[in-house]
């Protein structure tokens, strides 16, 4: 291979970010485009796979302006979860993909978790919904020739080979006694099943000449997004919080054993580098009660003056204080009939207030996640931020005041572009994805908590922590209601 470079793509919720990187982790060029999340109904997030083929496209010709995209020997895709998109035998989308925020399969997921003795989460598990369309969409269960997770459909796109990806060994959904379990045709699924960071195939030749690839680029099996953002900020220090921001929010801590709970708040993965584990779980709502409190409250407003509006505010947003749970919430509370709620508000508070109520909802979530590991035995010692949010300066230093612990910036804010390229580095050289975590990945900042901002907030979370259970009543009897 005659290439130097790396290609790491990250579909997303709302966007699909790529970056091209040298070897020694340096992102070269980059692109973004974003896409539609569709609902035709009440908990319904349904997005069109060419959607995405589109943004890869757009975003790949970004990136082409400042490089040869014909220098990349290797490429790896990693996408939102979970997400399934079902493909005819030409490999055309039958219809939109459903969402890791599709809610419609609760029924199944429950149905499912009976039948197999454990809890299956909706929010985490890709099974339900296949159930709900076999259930409610026959014809297209029907003319499906396989079901595609999301981060398969871009490298079945490129190779023209359908394969499905699987986090970890001890994570393959798709195994013969789960779609038994599930009531569902094996033979409606990839034959192949491969670890992230394997050689899938190579760029079928048509395809790189109208994408600018070489022949000889070859894509890796890649994962879901959480995952590799975990490998884009090098999680493999005990006690390091990964906080993922993007659309949702990702909290998860780096630990040597599980941390099994029997409330089932948060879950242990195993680690995406072979040893030890992942323990906490995705809040729903991040960059998204953002966007929706900039949309809201200052339309038309320039984004950085807003922010710096709402830094110049005290802790506390002047008295109020919100639960940010406009898309629902998972972790730790997981409830699909969880909304927003803005508590003491008065005539005194402009929108500079209620956004800044959001970014500490969202961090008082995160603080809420800590406790519950620590309630379990784990000690937590700082933050690596990550995403769209940890470009947001007010919030890494509203997170690390809310939760005490330094917050740690990474030079490649997008770690899951950062993480996919990682992988593609991997399986393209067989190093081991430590060793090239460890030489690609940088800090760049540390936001070191304020103690006098910090024993406000102290003062302030007992006040969210109670919002919850003192509203779950009237979230269930208005979640009734709009049903009606």
């Amino acid at each position: 291979m005659t290439g130097d470079l790396y290609l790491g793509v990250d579909l997303g919720t709302s966007s699909l970010k790529l970056g091209v990187f040298d070897p020694s982790g340096a992102e070269l060029a980059g692109g973004r485009t974003t896409y539609p999340l569709l609902s035709a109904a009440p908990g319904w997030a349904e997005q069109s796979a060419d959607d995405w083929w589109r943004a890869f496209e757009e975003a790949l010709a970004q990136a082409r302006r400042t490089v040869d995209l014909a220098r990349v020997r290797a490429v790896c895709i990693v996408a939102q979860s979970p997400t399934i998109v079902p493909v005819d035998a030409a490999g055309r989308a039958l219809r939109p993909a459903i969402t890791w925020a599709d809610r419609r399969a609760t029924a199944e997921a429950a149905w499912l978790g009976e039948k197999v003795g454990t809890p299956v989460r909706v929010e985490f598990e890709a099974l339900p919904r296949i159930m709900w369309l076999k259930r409610n969409e026959p014809d297209v269960y029907e003319r499906t020739a396989a079901f595609l997770q999301a981060y398969d459909y871009l490298p079945f796109r490129l190779t023209g080979s359908a394969i499905t990806a699987y986090p970890h060994a001890r994570l393959r959904q798709w195994t013969p006694e789960r779609l038994q379990a599930a009531e569902l045709d094996p033979a409606k699924f990839p034959a192949t099943a491969v670890p992230p960071g394997v050689i899938v195939g190579q760029v079928a030749p048509q395809v790189g000449a109208e994408l600018g690839l070489a022949p000889d680029c070859v894509v890796a099996s890649g994962t879901v997004d959480a995952f590799a953002h975990w490998i884009g900020v090098d999680a493999t220090e005990q006690g390091r919080l990964c906080n993922i921001g993007g659309t949702s929010e990702g909290v998860s801590l780096c630990w040597p054993d599980p941390l099994p709970d029997p409330r089932f708040r948060v879950f242990g993965v195993p680690s995406p580098f072979g040893s030890g584990w992942l323990v906490g779980g995705s809040m729903s709502n991040g960059g998204s009660a953002l966007d929706w409190a900039l949309a809201a409250w200052h339309p038309g407003a320039d984004r950085e003056a807003v922010l710096r509006a709402v830094a110049s505010l005290p802790p506390g947003a002047g008295g109020l204080v919100m639960l940010p749970y406009l898309l629902g919430e998972r972790t730790p509370v997981y409830s699909a009939d969880a909304r927003g709620a803005l508590v003491g508000l008065g005539g005194q508070h402009r929108g500079e207030h209620v956004t800044r109520a959001v970014l500490e909802g969202v961090a008082f979530g995160i603080r809420g996640v800590i406790a519950v590991l620590e309630e379990l035995g784990a000690s937590v010692s700082s933050l690596a931020t990550s995403g769209g949010t940890a470009r947001v300066g007010v919030w890494n230093q509203i997170k690390a005041d809310v939760t005490g612990r330094p917050v740690l910036v990474p030079r490649v804010k997008d770690s899951g572009v950062m993480g996919a390229a990682i992988l593609a580095k991997a399986a393209e050289t067989g190093a081991p994805l430590a060793d090239v975590a460890r030489a690609l990945v940088r800090f760049e900042r540390t936001y070191e908590p304020n103690g006098a901002e910090a024993a406000l907030y102290d003062d302030l979370y007992p006040v969210f922590h109670g919002l919850y259970p003192a509203l779950t009543g009237a979230f269930d009897r208005l979640a009734r209601f709009g049903r009606r």
